[in-house]
């Protein structure tokens, strides 16, 4: 049996190796240095781990039968943990800090143990019954108990497990499954910056998953569809690099057999994949000679470390960047151009290197093979000279992405003005090379070239503009100095006077252009607010400028540009003095310009100085539309009330602005309406309420709900009589206006009903309901409403009278109606008389067609098939002349009904098919010609040629739905069209 053991060691390097003397490797002044680790142990290395100074490792050993943790913490050593099992490790995993460890057997079982607390691994069942690949830890957790972590084994399922530390491990959860028989190679979970949301990055053989949710891990996998990324081999592994512990990662590899996918990562904000800038270096997989596979792979910010079975090889590129075209094939010989370092392993490590792991705590990079460990140092020399060579390559012509090299030059000289200065000149001189002259005078700004020399190089590209942004980029360089340095400060107020030159003239070449001169002013005013603030601006020096450089209008603008309005009546107003508020805000703020201080002074003056303010409100310039929007001073007018007038002003100014707005402006805007409706509905006199109310009749702006709901309130039932017609609630309507005891309103509701004579005949018995209840000379009054009235008769209204009423009152109406209805019968007796001769006409009309007869002679052929019409059964129409076989001229209408969609073709088709379904099997003379004068009566009302049949037919296609259909089908080949 092949048997494992597991140390667990503080980082110890050794004076010197058993077998050979290997020593250091690496010349002095080199960038790395390898230095060997002393560890020991006996057998060979499997598998190493590494965190926060904690080494773990596999050993194989053939001459033992049980597996052991030995811990080495620096020079402590403490008494090792020792089972005796029958299986072979997995693999092992601890957590960043090196506080929790995990092992898992190849039969599935799983080990666990707190390094700083217990004594030995215990077995846990929980997370047992599976063959761990990879484990997810929660990097905000303490420490102290593991916390929730994720599980990745070998067939492509992600468990989350839960580690509590009074009750230990929970059962095992099964999160989702990545690829089938596919092991999960990495895992990893990261927070955002903000939200407290959670991602987590799994790869499998070729796919990288992103899974984003949160804050708890199941919400995180609740979306079955990741973003997801693939690239073709096998062997996937996933490296990311950060600063520290408590920050995301910056960048990641993630390499295959086929190729490495490298690029940066942005944790500021939730998204779908923090993924940025990613590129893949695709590697020729057909090796020939010499040349090794990729057998491990870490990063760091700035380099890339590969290594092969025989060396280990640094490259200088920012993961993320790429000097290659998308597609090409790069053998590793191919990179010895970007190579900074490389060295050959020794004849004891050679062809044995297993594999390089990072320490994510301390940075620490450590290579081994099978019975050795390396220290990758980072000399001195390397911050030196990083940042010259990417320097070199952004200079390089040939590069594909320089811009990014400067920056990355750049930021390796953070701290270091020399070296930062020398980085920016370069970079300046790059951009005006690619005519890039804003992000010229940028860089520009920040280096030691000569001012002069920069400016004459604008000056003659004629690039004023940039040279404008030069200036100004140059001033806020130079604030940064202007405490400790007279001379600057003196220099810098010269350099805005030229920039407000410069700005004038900007100014008047852009006169002509009016979205451009609104631009510029806009950023002169900009630079004047800040620069005069800061004292660097002389007053009277800029004045002159203005006045000698600008024509006289746009110095009067300028000058008034200079002011700050807003705070100059915030300052009236808090002092109570609003009258010179107000016509500061009337004289100089007219315009749109200044349109949010009108908004956000007006609901306090509109409390002192409510008719000046109003009136600023209706003021509008010839041809110029108000530049006040209405809903934004509904606040302003909510916070009004007439005791704000001032002396022997009594009209509401609310009201003036809202009628204003409303009869004169056209403004159709609900929430205006609803509020003027709402000032009149308060007022004691509805005159102006109802006559608003009539306007809007037609087509009301107003809510009519909201309406109705404050006139109720307000008890206005005259308006809410209008408003119930409106809403066509006639009965409602008709009620209030009973209720008010207009008569006469309630009678012009009833006859506006646009409904049915029976709907309007019961508003009209409600009228005399209440007229004949209520009014003491109540049937008198409906006695002479009944000629207004054209639904109401005198029998609908006689059962509202009293049983005891003398009859004289209504005599004469009463007779009328009598003699009315006898008018009614006499007319309806002649209609019947009339009725009854025209029934003997037609009588004796059927009488006369019995006996006519017409004479047919043997010469006539049918009008459809032309054959002699005697030969068969046939039908004569003897007002057209036409002749037709009983069998042609029913082919002929079936035809068209077949081709009629109609509702009445579908009917006399279904009654066709229904005759013949009848006789189908009738053979008996007597049944064939009831038959045929069934089909006669549905068939042959009228000539297929001059009668109805003919004139529909105009609207028939010329080609019917069965014959398309047939047309269609005979192009039919193999199945398909």
């Amino acid at each position: 049996l092949k048997l494992q053991f597991l140390y667990f060691i503080g980082i110890h390097h050794m004076a010197e190796w058993d077998e050979e003397d290997i020593g250091h490797f690496g010349a002095e002044g080199e960038m790395f240095q390898l230095d060997p680790i002393e560890i020991p142990f006996e057998g060979t290395i499997r598998q190493l781990t590494v965190s926060n100074d904690t080494l773990g490792l596999i050993i194989d050993d053939p001459n033992k039968r049980k597996w052991q943790v030995v811990l080495y913490n620096f020079s402590t050593l403490r008494k090792p943990l020792s089972k005796t099992v029958d299986d072979d490790v997995h693999k092992i995993f601890m957590d960043p800090r090196g506080v929790h460890l995990i092992i898992s057997l190849e039969s599935g079982e799983n080990y666990y143990c707190n390094l700083h607390k217990e004594e030995k691994a215990v077995k846990c069942s929980h997370i047992s019954g599976m063959v761990i690949e990879s484990v997810g830890w929660d990097k905000s957790d303490s420490g102290v108990c593991g916390g929730s972590i994720l599980l990745g084994d070998t067939n492509g399922n992600i468990y989350e497990a839960k580690n509590d530390q009074k009750t230990g491990w929970k059962p095992k959860k099964l999160m989702t499954t990545l690829e089938e028989a596919s092991p999960v190679t990495s895992l990893d979970i990261e927070r955002f910056e903000v939200g407290g949301h959670l991602l987590v990055i799994a790869t499998a053989s070729c796919r990288l998953f992103q899974y984003v949710g949160g804050p708890a891990l199941d919400q995180v996998f609740a979306n079955d569809t990741p973003f997801e990324r693939m690239m073709p081999g096998t062997h996937s592994d996933l490296r990311m690099y950060r600063k520290s512990l408590d920050e995301p990662p910056t960048v990641f590899a993630w390499s295959t057999k086929a190729g490495i996918m490298h690029g940066k990562m942005n944790f500021s904000k939730r998204q779908d994949t923090v993924i940025t800038s990613e590129t893949v270096l695709s590697f020729d997989t057909a090796l020939q000679g010499d040349e090794q596979p990729l057998k491990g792979l870490t990063i760091s910010e700035h380099h890339f470390f590969l290594l092969y079975a025989d060396r280990i090889q640094v490259i200088a590129q920012p993961p993320g960047l790429s000097w290659v075209d998308p597609g090409v094939k790069l053998k590793p010989s191919d990179l010895k151009e970007r190579t900074v370092w490389s060295k050959t392993f020794p004849a004891g490590f050679h062809n044995e290197g297993r594999n390089i792991v990072q320490d994510i705590i301390t940075g620490k990079t450590y290579i081994y093979s099978k019975k050795y460990v390396l220290e990758l140092f980072n000399t001195s020399c390397n911050n030196n000279t990083t940042w010259k060579s990417f320097l070199e390559r952004a200079m390089d012509p040939k590069e594909r992405d320089r811009k990014a090299y400067f920056k990355v030059a750049a930021d390796l000289c953070v701290g270091d003005q020399k070296k930062t200065a020398c980085v920016n000149s370069a970079m300046g001189d790059y951009y005006f090379e690619v005519g890039e002259y804003g992000q010229a005078a940028k860089v520009y700004s920040t280096t030691t070239k000569s001012f002069e020399e920069i400016v004459i190089r604008f000056m003659k590209q004629g690039k004023m503009d940039d040279l404008l942004g030069f200036l100004l980029h140059r001033l806020k360089f130079m604030q940064a100095r202007i405490q400790t340095r007279f001379q600057e400060r003196t220099q810098l107020c010269c350099l805005c006077v030229w920039v407000v030159q410069l700005y004038l003239v900007q100014l008047n070449e852009a006169s002509g252009d009016e979205d451009r001169y609104e631009e510029v002013q806009d950023e002169f005013h900009t630079f004047i607010e800040e620069y005069l603030d800061l004292g660097f601006l002389d007053k009277s020096t800029v004045c002159e400028l203005l006045a000698s450089l600008a024509k006289p209008e746009e110095l009067l603008y300028f000058v008034e540009l200079l002011k700050d309005y807003r705070r100059v009546i915030a300052q009236h107003v808090t002092h109570g003095e609003y009258e010179q508020a107000m016509n500061i805000l009337s004289e100089h703020c007219f315009s749109e310009r200044y349109d949010e201080v009108w908004y956000q002074f007006s609901p306090r003056l509109i409390q002192h100085q409510p008719v000046a303010l109003v009136t600023g409100w209706m003021r509008t310039d010839p041809g110029q539309k108000p530049f006040l929007k209405p809903p934004r001073l509904i606040p302003a007018l909510i916070k009004y009330h007439v005791k704000y007038n001032p002396p022997g002003v009594t009209q509401n100014q609310a009201i003036r602005y809202l009628q204003w707005l409303v009869d004169d402006q056209g403004n159709k805007d609900q929430a205006i309406h609803n509020m003027l409706l709402s000032l009149y509905a308060k007022q004691r006199d509805d005159t102006d309420l109802l006559r608003f109310l009539k306007e809007q009749s037609a087509s009301p702006c107003y809510d009519l709900k909201y309406a109705l709901r404050l006139c109720l309130t307000e008890e206005k039932h005259r308006a809410c009589v209008h408003i119930y017609s409106a809403l066509q609630l006639y009965e409602d309507a008709v009620r209030f206006a009973l209720k008010t005891g207009d008569i006469r309103l309630a009678k012009e509701v009833a006859e506006k009903s646009d409904d049915d004579d029976t709907s309007r005949k019961r508003l009209w018995m409600c009228i005399v309901r209440h007229i004949v209840t209520n009014h003491r000379e109540g049937v008198k009054e409906v006695i002479a409403m009944l000629p207004e009235c054209r639904v109401l008769e005198l029998e609908d209204i006689l059962p509202f009278f009293p049983d005891f009423h003398y009859i004289q009152d209504f005599k004469k109406e009463i007779c009328d109606s009598l003699t009315g209805y006898n008018n009614k019968l006499e007319t309806l007796k002649v209609d019947m008389d009339e009725v009854t001769k025209s029934a003997e006409g037609i009588k004796e009309d059927i009488y006369d067609l019995k006996n006519e007869f017409i004479y047919v002679s043997e010469i006539e052929a049918c009008s459809l098939c032309t054959y002699p019409v005697l030969v068969n059964n046939f039908l004569v129409f003897p007002a057209c002349g036409h002749y037709f076989h009983d069998k042609c001229i029913m082919k002929r209408v079936r035809k068209y009904l077949e081709d009629d969609y109609s509702d009445e073709g579908c009917k006399k088709l279904k009654d066709l098919k229904a005759i013949e379904e009848r006789y189908k099997d009738a053979d008996g003379p007597e049944s064939r010609k009831h038959r045929r004068l069934e089909l006669q009566d549905l068939m042959a009302h009228d000539c297929p040629y001059c009668g109805e049949m003919q004139i529909k037919e105009i609207s028939l296609p010329f080609i019917s739905e069965r014959e398309r259909l047939r047309e269609v089908g005979s192009w039919k080949i193999d199945g398909d069209y």
